[in-house]
This record gives structure tokens, sequence and C-alpha cells, in this order.
């Protein structure tokens, strides 16, 4: 069976009540059986058609082969794999893509360096515009490689 952890959020539903009508619902949580992962519970969040919602969206790192940073060795940081944005209802967004082409070793991307798509209003308060999402880092290996080539190279001069 597929797993369906992260196929729910950020779904406009509408939920069809006995007797009551209908109504259009964004699923919040859910919980899965461990095993069987069959849905047991779900909590909606209810909503109307023109309303702004604060919502937690994944994000996704794209162009890893176009950074030079990780195609020479290093490795992604990932700090952050969610936002909390705010959004029009009809305009509900699933994932942030992030661009890595050209980042380098050492290259940060912070909040303040999201594109967000249209139909948000921004990010929740509980974030700084310097907090960081992701960090591409050298490994140890690249670092005391070149050390010891400056230092071979300096011995050779000798």
């Amino acid at each position: 069976m597929q797993s369906l952890r992260g196929k729910l959020s950020n779904e406009c539903i509408t939920l069809k009540i006995e007797g009551g009508g209908d109504r259009k619902v964004v699923i919040k949580d859910y919980d899965l059986h461990p095993v069987t992962n069959i849905v047991e519970h779900i909590d909606f969040i209810d909503i109307s058609k023109h309303e702004t919602i604060a919502l937690d969206v994944k994000l996704s790192f794209v162009n890893a082969q176009d950074s030079p940073g990780i195609k020479y060795g290093g490795v992604l940081n990932i700090v952050k794999k969610k936002i909390n944005i705010i959004c029009k209802v009809d305009a509900l967004i699933k994932t942030i893509a992030i661009d890595l082409t050209g980042k380098l070793v050492g290259h940060s991307v912070r909040i303040k360096d999201l594109i967000l798509p249209d139909n948000t209003f921004g990010y929740g308060i509980k974030y700084d515009p310097n907090d960081t999402i992701a960090t591409i880092l050298g490994k140890r290996s690249m670092k005391s490689g070149a050390a010891s080539e400056d230092s071979e190279g300096e011995a050779a001069k000798s």
C-alpha cells in the first residue's frame, strides 16, 4: 500500500455532512495506523472562500545537480523542512521550491530569500527573516585536503 503521509496536507475538500449540507474544509492534521497506513483520525479547519489561512508548507530543494557546492562534494544541510505561510484559501500551496542552482559551499538560504507564490501574504510571525532554511556544507576532508595541498606546496617551494 502506498503511503499517504504528506499527501493529505493543504488540501481543500468539500465535507458532506448528513442533514447539514456541505462545508469547505482544509485538513489540519491526521493520524495513520502505524502498520496498515489507514487513516484513523482527521482534524479539519472550517473555511470560507475569501479567507486567508496560515498553513505549514513543505519546502523542496530543486536543481541540486546545478549547485557547484553539492556537485563537488558538499552536503545540503536542511534546517527547516516546512514553513508556516499565510495564503488565500482558494489558492492553497503544497510546496515551495528552493532553487539551488549556482549555490556554493558555505551558502545559506534564509527565510528572506524565499520567493513566495502568488496569493501568499508572508510567513508566520514566529520566523525571523534571517532564520536559516538550509546551508551547503563542505566535507571536512575537502577542507583538510585543500589545507594539506597548500602545506605540501609550501614545503616543495622551500
